[in-house]
C-alpha cells in the first residue's frame, strides 16, 4: 500500500477524505452544471488500489471535464478486466504498484488496443517502462490540476487521432501504407508485413522482401492500419501478420516460426487466445 498520506492543499480541487468527499464534490459540481448534450464523450476507466486515491482522482475528472464519463473505479487488475470485458473505455487511468500485483499486468492482459493509457503514481522509476507499453502520460502523485489537465488532452488527442485515422485508412480499403525514411519516403503493401517489433518509441517494419524499416513512432500507432483478422499481437513488442505462419513450438513456453524464419515469443497473457485465433482462422487436419 502506498500514498497513505496525501497533499490536502493540490492547487484548487486538493484531496478530499471520505467524509466530507460527498460535500466537496456538490459543491465543485455547481460551478460545471450547463450540459452539452452534442459533445463529444469519452469513457474512463480508475484503477488504483486505495480509495482515496480511486475517489479523488474521480472527483477531479467530474468536476473539471464535461466529457469524460467515469465508467468504473476499480482495485485490482481483475476487476479493470471485468470492466474492460463489457465496456470498453477510451481513457485507462492506472496506478503502477497495487496491493496484488503491478499495474503493467493489465496492460499485457487487456485485449483493447487502442485506448489512451495515462500511469497515475507516487512513484517516477517506472517512465521507461511507461513508454514502452505506449501510455500517453506519466502523473505523479499528489495530482496537480496541470498535469491532470495536460494528461486529458494528450488522450483526447491520440483517441480523436484513432477515429480520424480509422476513417479515413481502414475502412476505406487502404492496403498501403507511406512510411517516412530520411531521404524521402516508402510505400509498403501491409500484406507484406511479416511482423513488427517494438523498441521504446521506434518501431520496426520486417518486409517479406527480407527489408526492414525502423519508424520513430510507437506500434499502437500502427494497429488502427492493421486488419484484426490477420495481424495479432503475440507479445507486448511484437505484431506478427498470422498469413507469414510456418509453424508453432511449444518449447521454452511457445513461440512462432515465421516466413522469414524469425521465431517470435508468445507471451504467457497471449498464448490461449493466439491458439484460439489460429483455430478459428485455419482448418486443422489432426
Amino acid at each position: 500500500m502506498h500514498d497513505k498520506t496525501i497533499n490536502s492543499s493540490d492547487k484548487g480541487i486538493g484531496y478530499y477524505l471520505k467524509e466530507d468527499f460527498q460535500v466537496s464534490y456538490e459543491k465543485e459540481k455547481l460551478k460545471f452544471s450547463t450540459k452539452d448534450k452534442s459533445m463529444k464523450k469519452y469513457k474512463a476507466l480508475i484503477l488504483d488500489d486505495e480509495i482515496y486515491g480511486r475517489e479523488n482522482l474521480a472527483l477531479m475528472i467530474e468536476t473539471r471535464f464535461e466529457d469524460i464519463e467515469i465508467i468504473g473505479k476499480v482495485a485490482s487488475v481483475e476487476e479493470a478486466l471485468d470492466v474492460i470485458q463489457k465496456i470498453v473505455p477510451d481513457i485507462f487511468f492506472l496506478d503502477i504498484r497495487l496491493e496484488n500485483g503491478i499495474g503493467f499486468d493489465l496492460l499485457d492482459k487487456y485485449p483493447h488496443k487502442n485506448i489512451a493509457t495515462v500511469i497515475v503514481s507516487g512513484y517516477d522509476e517506472y517512465g521507461v517502462t511507461a513508454l514502452k507499453y505506449g501510455v500517453v502520460d506519466y502523473i505523479l502523485k499528489p495530482i496537480h490540476v496541470e498535469d491532470l489537465d495536460g494528461a486529458i488532452t494528450k488522450a483526447r488527442t491520440f483517441i480523436d487521432s484513432l477515429d480520424k485515422r480509422v476513417e479515413t485508412g481502414k475502412n476505406k480499403g487502404v492496403d498501403k501504407l507511406k512510411i517516412s525514411t530520411f531521404n524521402g519516403f516508402s510505400l509498403i503493401e501491409i500484406k507484406d508485413i511479416v511482423r513488427l517489433e517494438s523498441d521504446s518509441n521506434y518501431t520496426s517494419i520486417f518486409l517479406l522482401d527480407g527489408n526492414k524499416l525502423v519508424v520513430s513512432k510507437t506500434m499502437k500507432e500502427f494497429e488502427p492500419y492493421l486488419d484484426e483478422s490477420v495481424f495479432f499481437r503475440v507479445h507486448r513488442s511484437h505484431i506478427i501478420n498470422v498469413n507469414c505462419v510456418k509453424g508453432y513450438n511449444s518449447k521454452d513456453g511457445g513461440y512462432v516460426v515465421l516466413k522469414d524464419e524469425t521465431m517470435v515469443e508468445i507471451s504467457r497473457s497471449k498464448h490461449k487466445e493466439f491458439m484460439e485465433f489460429i483455430a478459428q482462422k485455419f482448418n486443422s487436419i489432426s
